[in-house]
C-alpha cells in the first residue's frame, strides 16, 4: 500500500463549486475536502479541456445548509481519470493565504469532519 501523502484529512461532503475560467461560469460537484484542498467531480460537463495541471482557479464553494458562497483560490495539482482515459475529476490545493484566513471555510470542513462522527447520545455520558 502507497504511503499517505496528504497533510491532513480529507472528508467526503454534498457540496457544489462555480468555477471562473476564460469568462464562462461552470458548476461541478465535489466530492470530499480538507483544510489544504478539494476534489472536484468533472460527471456533469461534457469538457474539461479548458483545465490544466498548475492552473490558478478562483472558485465558490457552497452547501445546500450555508446561504453564503465561500470564495477560495487554489491550483489544480492533480486529475484522476476514468477507464475511457478521460478526466472524471481534478485535485485543488487551496491558495495558503486565501485559505488560512478563509472562517467559513474551515467551519464548512469541520462541519464534514463531523457528519461522519455523530454526536453522542444524550445520556450516553460522553
Amino acid at each position: 500500500m502507497a504511503n499517505e501523502r496528504r497533510r491532513y484529512p480529507r472528508y467526503e461532503i454534498i457540496a457544489q463549486v462555480t468555477i471562473r475560467s476564460g469568462g464562462e461560469n461552470y458548476l461541478m460537484d465535489v466530492g470530499n475536502i480538507s483544510c489544504s484542498g478539494v476534489l472536484i467531480s468533472t460527471d456533469n460537463l461534457d469538457s474539461i479541456s479548458f483545465l490544466y495541471e498548475g492552473q490558478n482557479l478562483e472558485m465558490d464553494l457552497f452547501t445546500t445548509e450555508h446561504l453564503e458562497n465561500i470564495k477560495v483560490k487554489g491550483r489544480v495539482v492533480r486529475f484522476e481519470y476514468g477507464q475511457d482515459g478521460a478526466k472524471k475529476s481534478f485535485g485543488v490545493e487551496f491558495d495558503k493565504a486565501t485559505a488560512k484566513g478563509n472562517v467559513a471555510l474551515l467551519r464548512l470542513v469541520n462541519q464534514a469532519a463531523e457528519s461522519i462522527h455523530p454526536p453522542p447520545l444524550p445520556g450516553s455520558g460522553l
